[in-house]
């Protein structure tokens, strides 16, 4: 009887136990997303030449190419093209240097994926050109963009019509903003056909 009573007791201390450890590990919570370091977290200002920026992210000083800024969240603004970008829209240019421009910062794109911007329409055509590709390389200023688009000296968004992989047709609506009108802007037609081998030989 005593065997059998001390049987039953170590069974009951047993469950006790069994379930005391089941309790403290069903009520550890679950571990929290770590939070980002307070480095990364913080907005960065920061210049290419006499463009003033800002990024939400630390700059990456393990970074030793001169040509681009990188942070620590991935992205990287390459110089050369953001600086071009800065002279968009300048009061003492024209609206066609102002499609020079955008064709200059598009070569810069290829120079590093070796082909145009993938888009449809002009929203993703300037994603694309300020981070949102495949290596975060911001090519132009994002403060340049208004809702999400690349907008001429007019207000109106730009046309870009890819015509290969290497060479992109754009246009500017010009002051009417309709398409198709007299006073569309477009690059030189001659330059264009010259780069796709459409041009005649004399």
């Amino acid at each position: 009887m005593k065997v059998f009573g001390g049987l039953v007791l170590a069974v009951v201390l047993v469950w006790f136990l069994v379930g005391l450890k089941w309790e403290s590990v069903a009520t550890i919570p679950e571990p929290a997303t770590p939070k980002p370091d307070q480095a990364e977290a913080k907005v960065t200002g920061f210049s290419i030449g006499r463009i003033k920026l800002r990024h939400p992210a630390a700059i990456d000083e393990s970074n030793t190419d001169a040509r681009l800024t990188r942070f620590r969240d991935g992205v990287s603004y390459w110089h050369p093209s953001v600086k071009l970008g800065g002279d968009l829209h300048h009061e003492n240019e024209t609206a066609y240097r102002d499609l020079e421009i955008i064709d200059e910062v598009l070569s810069n794109y290829r120079l590093v994926y070796q082909e145009n911007p993938v888009g449809t329409d002009n929203e993703e055509f300037a994603a694309a050109l300020t981070g949102e590709n495949p290596k975060k390389v911001v090519f132009i200023d994002p403060g340049l963009l208004s809702d999400g688009e690349l907008l001429d000296r007019y207000g109106n968004p730009y046309v870009f019509h890819p015509l290969k992989a290497d060479v992109m047709d754009l246009r500017s609506l010009g002051p009417d903003g309709q398409p198709w009108t007299g006073d569309d802007i477009s690059l030189d037609v001659e330059k264009t056909k010259s780069e796709l081998g459409l041009a005649r030989e004399e």
